[in-house]
């Protein structure tokens, strides 16, 4: 893998944590789910890695802020 990514420094750690990132985030797969294929107890430690929905984000505060409101 050095070959393919020259400036990364890969571990299989990392690797792990991209795989179950990438289940939750893109594959949208359920937490539980995820939470059996990490092989983690807990489903706060599965939560860790999903990432916030920036535009339903963006898409709440211009609905609710004080500011946008006429």
């Amino acid at each position: 893998m050095k070959g393919l990514f020259p400036d990364k420094n890969l571990h299989s750690k990392y690797i792990r944590m991209s795989v179950i990132a990438n289940k939750l985030n893109v594959e949208k797969l359920p937490l539980n789910l995820v939470q059996d294929f990490a092989g983690h107890k807990y489903a706060s430690t599965t939560v860790k890695y999903r990432k916030p929905d920036e535009d339903k984000n963006r898409e709440l505060i211009n609905q609710f802020h004080p500011l946008n409101r006429r």
